[in-house]
């Protein structure tokens, strides 16, 4: 609600610092995954062999991101006050001033929501494809882990206050299964939900597919040309999955 009043990039330097933080935290415990995108990613995926991801686990993963995303909207919807009203542009001398309630500001929503759903599933495609390309490249990739010097987390949020800002204004900036479902539950509106649903996970989906198959490989897949190290003994292949990239 304070965000909704202080601009777009109030909120959107305040999402992703958040997702920073709460990745730092979760990376060893979990990969903070945090989004059932990247979850859909991971197990779309054909990873190296040292992320092993099984469906089971994916599925676990996607549960507990759903459940965690309803319980927190639901908090909310019983701690900030909802009945205020948000002023969404100030009175002027020719027209009074645009506000909603505070309820609202909690929903997937933006000016495109209602009318033009194809462009609403069309942002939240390409930002929630960016968003797990990020994931992908900064916390599974081991040649970028190593040099990225372990602030993948912080790329991450990065790339989520970049998404806001791009696609805050007309969509609401989803990029989350789990964001878009979890304050209709809470809050009862189910409308205009399918565009952001469908965008996120397929966006989630086409990363993870299109950056292991071009980047991330097994042993089994290169051909005995390439195998050729300045380690005695090792493949690059093999030092790719020992982490010993240099």
């Amino acid at each position: 609600v304070v965000s909704a009043n202080s601009g777009l990039v109030t909120g959107a330097v305040g999402i992703g610092f958040s997702f920073t933080t709460i990745g730092f935290i979760m990376r060893g415990a979990s990969g903070a995954h945090l989004n059932p995108a990247v979850t859909l990613g991971v197990m779309a995926a054909d990873p190296p062999l040292a992320y092993e991801f099984n469906k089971i686990s994916g599925f676990a993963y996607i549960v507990c991101q759903l459940a965690g995303s309803i319980l927190g909207a639901l908090l909310c919807s019983r701690v900030i006050p909802l009945s205020i009203d948000i002023v969404d542009e100030p009175a002027t001398t020719d027209s009074p001033a645009i506000h909603h309630k505070g309820s609202v500001t909690f929903m997937v929503r933006g000016v495109l929501s209602a009318d033009h759903g194809l462009s609403v599933f069309i942002f939240e495609l390409v930002c929630t494809f960016a968003l797990v390309w990020v994931y992908f490249a900064t916390m599974i990739d081991q040649r970028s882990r190593r040099r990225s010097g372990g602030f993948g987390p912080l790329a991450i949020g990065l790339g989520i206050t970049v998404g806001v800002l791009a696609e805050g204004p007309g969509t609401g900036a989803s990029m989350s299964p789990a964001r878009t479902v979890a304050p209709a539950v809470a809050f009862g509106v189910y409308q205009h939900l399918v565009a952001p649903l469908l965008g996120t996970m397929f966006g989630g989906l086409g990363a993870g597919m299109l950056y292991s198959y071009l980047f991330l490989f097994k042993p089994d897949d290169i051909s005995d040309v390439y195998r050729i190290t300045a380690v005695p003994g090792k493949t690059e292949v093999e030092l790719y999955q020992e982490g010993q990239w240099q």
